[in-house]
C-alpha cells in the first residue's frame, strides 16, 4: 500500500498529515487482527488471513480503507495491492504486483492478485460510500467540538469494534488507551458540541468511591 503526495503547506503540517494516515492504517489493521509493517516511501504492508480479507472486502468487491484514506484528504494518491499465495513471501510478491498496477494507472485504486496470478481490478473508491458519509459526519463533529478528526475516528472505531452501546468513562478510557482524565476531556467536548452523548444511568458496581455515569455515545 502506497500513500503519496501528502498535502501541506509546511514540513510540520506534512508530518501531522502523514501521522494521521499512518494511524488510520494501524487502526484498520487492529480492526481485522492484522500485522502492520511500515516500509519506505509512504508504504505499508498489512498481513492477515484470507478469511478476514474476504470478509473485509465483501468477497473481494470493495475495500473501505481505500475510500477512507481518499476521503480524509490528507493524501493525493492511494495505491493498494492485495496479494494471496501459499506463503507470506508469495502473498507479498503478489501484493507488490497489484500495487504497481495501481501506481501505473495513476488512480486511487486497488488491484487484487490471487494465488494463481489472476488479477481483479481496479477497485476504486465510491463517492457515496458509507465510509465517506461517516467521515463527513466525523468532520462535522470535529468542527463543532474542537476535537481532532483522528481522535474521533479512533473513538468511532472503538465503539464499533467492541460493539459498545452503554459505557462508563473509566471503561471507555481503558479500551481507548488513554487516562480517565483525558477521556473525560474528550467526552466533555462532545457533550458541549451537541446531542452526541446521552446520560442513561449510574454504574453502581463498585462499592468504593463515587458511582460512575453510564453513557450512550452516538457519532452517527
Amino acid at each position: 500500500m502506497d500513500h503519496y503526495a501528502v498535502y501541506g503547506k509546511s514540513e510540520l503540517e506534512s508530518f501531522y498529515k502523514t501521522k494521521q494516515v499512518t494511524e488510520s492504517i494501524y487502526v484498520f489493521g487492529q480492526k481485522i487482527g492484522a500485522a502492520v509493517i511500515g516500509a519506505t516511501n509512504g508504504r505499508h504492508y498489512i498481513f492477515t488471513n484470507t478469511a478476514a480479507l474476504r470478509n473485509e472486502t465483501k468477497n473481494f468487491k470493495s475495500f473501505d480503507l481505500l475510500g477512507s484514506l481518499v476521503a480524509d484528504g490528507a493524501v493525493n494518491r492511494v495505491h493498494i495491492g492485495i496479494g494471496m499465495g501459499k506463503n507470506a513471501f508469495e502473498a507479498k510478491s503478489n501484493a507488490d504486483y497489484g500495487r504497481e498496477k495501481s501506481s501505473l494507472s495513476g488512480e486511487n485504486s486497488l488491484y487484487i492478485v490471487f494465488g494463481d496470478k489472476t488479477v481483479k481490478g481496479p477497485l476504486t473508491p465510491a463517492g457515496g460510500s458509507p465510509q465517506k458519509r461517516q467521515n463527513d459526519r466525523l468532520q462535522e463533529i470535529s468542527r463543532k467540538s474542537g476535537l481532532g478528526l483522528l481522535t474521533l475516528q479512533k473513538l468511532d472505531q472503538v465503539l464499533k469494534q467492541y460493539r459498545i452501546d452503554v459505557v462508563t468513562p473509566v471503561d471507555l478510557a481503558r479500551i481507548y488507551g488513554v487516562s480517565p482524565r483525558s477521556m473525560n476531556r474528550i467526552l466533555s467536548k462532545l457533550e458541549s458540541a451537541g446531542s452526541y452523548i446521552q446520560y442513561v444511568g449510574t454504574d453502581v458496581r463498585h462499592e468504593v468511591g463515587r458511582p460512575s455515569r453510564l453513557l450512550k455515545i452516538n457519532l452517527g
